[in-house]
């Protein structure tokens, strides 16, 4: 029976897709949201997908991870990495 639900910010990196592998602690589930559901680099508040689903964990897995091409977009790796 699952007791509390832990948002996973993220879907398809290389944290979300361990997390996935490992899968929830017993009375636990985990939700995934990908860029379909939560694009951070277009709308980077993700208070209205959080106030909709109220989980009660966090994990942010979601981020820029494109290093050498970070250097020449400064600003859209800050923005999505904060």
């Amino acid at each position: 029976m699952v007791t509390s639900r832990i948002r996973v910010l993220g879907r398809s990196g290389k944290v979300a897709r361990e997390l996935a592998k490992l899968g929830p602690p017993a009375g636990w589930a985990l939700e995934f949201a990908g860029r379909d559901r939560l694009d951070l680099a277009r709308a980077p508040d993700p208070r209205p997908l959080l106030d909709e689903t109220a989980p009660a964990a966090v994990i942010n897995a979601a981020g820029y991870t494109a290093v050498e091409k970070a250097e020449s977009e400064p600003e859209a790796a800050y923005l999505l990495n904060r």
